[in-house]
């Protein structure tokens, strides 16, 4: 176990096998130091007598989601950890900045599914992902790490990587209580409703499935309670877990930071209709069984494809030619491109109505498996371009004049 300048252990160069064991054993190190050292009985002596820290004693000062007591007993203990980790310089600068500033930093993040990365990227808004390696210490880090449980030898999914954005809240509590869950007036929520849907935008991204999962804030370790306040809790964003992983391709942080901004100005209808679809193709992504993937593709397109403008009119025999039209206009630039979508498409449409009337399709079964899974992804590329294009461009105005050519 690696120590620190004070001599105490040091959580963030645990092995993934201890680490979870680091409040239960070094804690009491801290508390212990804390209390009987010189260093910790002149640290609370000074902040017993320092008008910034009566003014906040005892109150509830945030850690994103909730709350957690303050006292001179904690705050030293922590400034102990500090100078043990970063030096006696470095904790006294972030001990006078905390007890200074009406905000506190934490770190909001958002566990994802189906999605690893290489090293940390840089997206939208200082938005990162960060692969699991990179990501502070924590008891979620340490489950995710060690989770070998398996079925049929399929190790159970476990997130890879996260979404986080450094954001700086109130650092106590109005009235004690948490802050009203409203991403209008709380930048904790606001973070968090970001996050959410930076996640399902990357689904739009060639060959990245993206799935939320558990989102919490951390302390940040120059901010009380540092490693001592873990999480601030939160809860699982999902409803399935992806059974295959992608990887996320740095080339495409532009190309994400342009579909969050277009995003954001779209209609909430289609906004609504938009996240719906790129749900459905993560699904697509992430599944193992070929029917449900050529299901949830299918579905995925009808929802961006298929929404009318005739008040539901449409007899079901236009929706076949709808869906193949619309899309084959909304991604092909040239008659012969819009040839090949309007083929792809057919065949898109034709096996998600064999497993929708039928429970299986007899030419999934019978397509040789490397042939299939080239067609598989071939028709999940076809839906992420035409995500991609409604996103940037906005749904068509009228979708007659598009394929009539009077609309680009």
């Amino acid at each position: 176990m690696r120590r620190g300048t004070l001599g105490l252990p040091l959580p963030t160069e645990l092995p993934p096998n201890q680490t979870i064991h680091w409040r239960a054993l070094s804690t009491r190190e801290y508390y212990d130091y804390a209390r009987d050292s010189d260093l910790g009985k002149r640290t609370k002596a000074n902040l017993l007598a320092d008008p910034r820290f009566r003014s906040i004693d005892g109150q509830m000062f945030s850690n994103g989601q909730g709350g957690s007591q303050l006292s001179a007993d904690h705050l030293v203990a922590w400034y102990v950890y500090r100078i043990n980790e970063a030096g006696q310089t470095v904790a006294a600068q972030d001990l006078n900045i905390f007890l200074d500033s009406p905000t506190i930093d934490l770190l909001a993040v958002l566990w994802v599914y189906g999605v690893r990365s290489k090293s940390r990227v840089r997206l939208v808004d200082d938005i990162e992902l960060l692969p699991i390696a990179d990501m502070p210490f924590s008891e979620e880090k340490f489950e995710y790490q060690s989770s070998t449980f398996s079925i049929e030898a399929h190790k159970l999914p476990s997130p890879e990587a996260a979404l986080v954005k450094q954001v700086a809240v109130p650092k106590l509590l109005t009235g004690g209580t948490p802050p009203i869950r409203n991403p209008a007036v709380d930048p904790a929520s606001a973070i968090q409703s970001k996050l959410q849907g930076l996640s399902v935008l990357m689904n739009a991204l060639p060959g990245v499935c993206c799935m939320s999962g558990y989102q919490t804030f951390y302390c940040m370790p120059h901010t009380p309670t540092g490693a001592f306040g873990g999480s601030s809790g939160g809860a699982a964003q999902f409803d399935i877990l992806p059974r295959n992983m992608s990887n996320f391709d740095p080339q495409y942080a532009d190309l994400l930071s342009r579909l969050a901004e277009k995003f954001e100005n779209l209609s909430g209808v289609a906004r609504t209709r938009i996240e719906a679809a790129l749900h459905r193709l993560a699904q697509a992504k992430g599944r193992l069984d070929p029917g449900d993937v050529s299901l949830d593709i299918g579905i995925a397109l009808e929802m961006v494809l298929l929404n009318n403008e005739h008040e539901g009119q449409e007899l079901p025999g236009q929706l076949s030619l709808h869906f193949r039209l619309r899309g084959s206009w909304l991604v092909g630039k040239t008659a012969e491109e819009r040839g090949a979508v309007y083929k792809t498409l057919t065949k898109i449409y034709a096996l998600r109505s064999q497993i929708a009337h039928n429970g299986f399709s007899r030419e999934l079964f019978q397509t040789k498996y490397s042939e299939r899974n080239a067609m598989l992804a071939e028709h999940i590329g076809l839906a992420e371009q035409v995500l991609q294009r409604l996103i940037l461009d906005g749904t068509p105005s009228s979708w007659t004049s598009l394929i009539l050519g009077a609309a680009s």
